[in-house]
């Protein structure tokens, strides 16, 4: 399985990088790897942009076993996420990580549990994008196809369509799942310091 964590965004609400947020004195980063990897991810590829040498400082300390972390730079992050998934799945393309599917999550979700990981490799069959729902919410990880992400590159980052959300709208129904899942994990979203885990 790969990941495409997206740790790109300037942070602003925060006022410090969010993947760098210190939990029990390691980075909130450190402890996403973790736990992707216990969700068994074998790659993830890490999209920096704002603070990318301050990540690039701390993600040389981390090893995680049986996990291979890589990072891309998105050069103009401000563009919007698009951008930083676009480049995400460029690197995971030329790479040969996508040849499954890729996962993408944001840095600042917290990352699902087994069950909604598991549920998900079910749903992929035939299909080009799953969206994990919750109450009639629809939240992260987000699995997109390897034949989607092709298409997705190709799009101009700043056009207003150029969304992900909107981009899976658009697909054929039958291309799409929407998986019922029970794990507030996938709608929460860490904004201040306070919502992290203590």
């Amino acid at each position: 399985m790969s990941v495409i964590l997206l740790a790109a965004g300037r942070s602003s609400r925060m006022g410090k990088p969010k993947g760098l947020v210190q939990i029990e004195n390691r980075p909130w980063i450190e402890w996403q790897l973790e736990s992707l990897r216990a969700a068994g991810a074998e790659t993830v590829v890490i999209v920096l942009g704002h603070d990318a040498e301050a990540y690039e400082t701390a993600l040389a300390k981390i090893a995680i076993a049986g996990l291979s972390a890589v990072t891309t730079r998105n050069l103009d992050p401000d563009r919007g996420q698009f951008s930083s998934i676009q480049e995400g799945l460029r690197c995971a393309l030329s790479s040969g990580f996508a040849a499954g599917g890729a996962e993408i999550l944001p840095v600042d979700v917290p990352c699902a549990n087994l069950e909604t990981w598991k549920r998900m490799r079910e749903a992929q069959n035939d299909r080009n994008a799953l969206v994990p729902v919750m109450k009639g919410r629809g939240g992260h990880p987000v699995w997109i196809s390897e034949t989607f992400a092709k298409s997705l590159v190709l799009l101009d980052p700043v056009d207003p369509e150029s969304r992900l959300d909107l981009r899976i709208h658009r697909l054929p129904a039958g291309q799409v799942a929407h998986v019922e899942v029970d794990d507030p994990a996938i709608l929460a979203n860490f904004n201040t310091e306070s919502d992290f885990p203590a």
